[in-house]
């Protein structure tokens, strides 16, 4: 129903199929690309790993987020039993994927305040272990203990997860206070055990990295990871991102970026709490937002890398109902729009592909579109192995509606063979001479030869792009 509804709207619009993608399950993807995906909450046992991996590991994204669950691994004062997270780094491993492991949360076996953590039967969400003496000195040997056990195969570690987000930090304390306790209780572990590791502090907010640079941070830490859930990516954009990101740079210099967390839900239930959960959602609207929040990511160049969240619809550690973050479904583990909306991105934005800055496209008939569209039409550009890639969409209101309209764009790169790929639908359209569609979501120009590997396409006759001498057009 979704897929003829699409093909429809490029028909109404004189754009016709040339081409459609192969199946990408066993397609490789090279290491070294910024995707990562959210596989959180493993720690509590509210998705089952073992059932969804072989659906993960199709979708060829090679780095993804756990965490490691100190409640869960020490359930006797000094026992570590790590056969639970050992399968699962194992088994990631041994498909290629890399995870990375953020350090949480606490341990019923230490609390000081139970009754100020409600959360001590959930995992210890919350329960920042910096209160009392007998709980740092159990963390810190938890700490020592997992980086030691994992060294050889894991090397980024993350301390916590959104400390300044209440449900996360249940302590009679200020976040910040709470936070750079934990932080100078376990960096020193960390890099004893493990010199060459990187260490990644959190936060959900971007505008709270400041308050904990301003308490020394800095020289603790090598990555920053900050989170965000915002139902329109395009208005926060790359360049805010990358304003705000410089002035944490202006303190620290070294450090470095990654968007640990931000997705959409494709359903909401009436008691969800959750990030997002005021928004009238559906399935069609969460895989148009990955695509344009992963695109806002993969086009700035201040952040190393962005996760999305989440692998699985996992159940809510405190209100034990579905939460719907996930590309696969929890029911019989089938596939979402936005799982293979993600696939593409993993395929096609690998470690072979790079953002570049060039020169603008210009719009040489945009009469399909109104003036607000025309002023916001947003188009990046990428390298993959050389050859242009481009992506391009309006930043319209997210609907579940496809409407597809025109626009002639002078490109700033020749294209022999110009083809436009739907990720939503995996087909592939000629563009007429260059008239291009465009939608709410992004679609990606690129010459039919960059998609061989994943594509068959039959263009019956060659059709170069229109392109212009561009100096000569900047300086008119």
């Amino acid at each position: 129903m979704m897929e003829s509804a699409i093909c429809k709207a490029y028909e109404n619009c004189g754009f016709l199929p040339v081409g459609k993608l192969n199946c990408l399950d066993d397609i490789p993807t090279a290491a070294g690309g910024k995707l990562c995906l959210g596989m959180e909450c493993l720690d509590r046992d509210l998705w089952d790993f073992d059932r969804a991996f072989e659906t993960i590991r199709a979708l060829g994204v090679r780095r993804v987020r756990l965490q490691t669950g100190w409640q869960k691994t020490e359930k006797a004062p000094g026992v570590y039993a790590f056969e639970w997270l050992d399968h699962i780094v194992d088994q990631l491993k041994s498909a290629g994927i890399q995870p990375f492991l953020s350090l949480s949360y606490g341990n019923r076996l230490y609390c000081s305040n139970p009754q100020d953590c409600p959360n001590l039967d959930n995992g210890g969400v919350g329960h920042i272990p910096v209160v009392t003496p007998e709980e740092r000195e159990a963390w810190q040997r938890y700490v020592h203990h997992i980086v030691r056990h994992f060294r050889d195969r894991v090397h980024e570690y993350e301390v916590w997860n959104e400390p300044d987000v209440a449900v996360f930090c249940r302590v009679p304390m200020s976040w910040p206070d709470a936070y750079m306790g934990l932080v100078k209780l376990t960096v020193p572990v960390i890099r004893e055990e493990m010199p060459d590791a990187t260490v990644i502090t959190c936060t959900a907010g971007l505008e709270n990295i400041a308050t904990l640079l301003r308490r020394g941070m800095g020289s603790y830490t090598d990555v920053h990871s900050f989170h965000g859930y915002q139902f329109f990516p395009e208005m926060r954009p790359a360049a805010y991102c990358r304003s705000q990101l410089n002035r944490c740079l202006q303190q620290a210099p070294h450090l470095r970026f990654w968007r640990g967390e931000a997705g959409c839900p494709s359903y909401n239930d009436p008691i969800s709490k959750g990030a997002l959960s005021n928004i009238p959602v559906t399935e069609i609207k969460q895989a148009k937002f990955l695509l344009r929040h992963l695109l806002q990511d993969l086009a700035n160049d201040a952040l190393e890398m962005s996760s999305y969240f989440h692998a699985y619809d996992f159940e809510h550690f405190t209100h034990k109902l579905r939460y719907h973050y996930g590309v696969i479904r929890h029911e019989d583990l089938s596939r979402k729009p936005a799982y293979h909306c993600l696939q593409v991105l993993a395929h096609l934005f690998d470690g072979s592909t790079v953002h570049t800055e060039p020169a603008p496209a210009f719009i040489q008939d945009g009469s399909d579109l109104s003036p607000r569209e025309l002023l916001t039409l947003q188009l990046f550009a990428f390298s993959r192995n050389g050859q242009p890639v481009y992506s391009c969409h309006l930043p319209l209101d997210i609907v579940d509606d496809f409407t597809v309209r025109s626009v002639r764009l002078c490109l700033p790169q020749a294209l022999e063979h110009p083809v436009v790929l739907d990720p939503m639908t995996g087909s592939v359209y000629a563009p007429q001479d260059d008239t291009f569609p465009v939608t709410d979501y992004p679609l990606f120009i690129m010459d039919a030869s960059a998609l061989a590997p994943f594509a068959q396409v039959n263009l019956q006759s060659k059709n170069t792009v229109c392109t212009e001498d561009l100096t000569q057009k900047i300086e008119e």
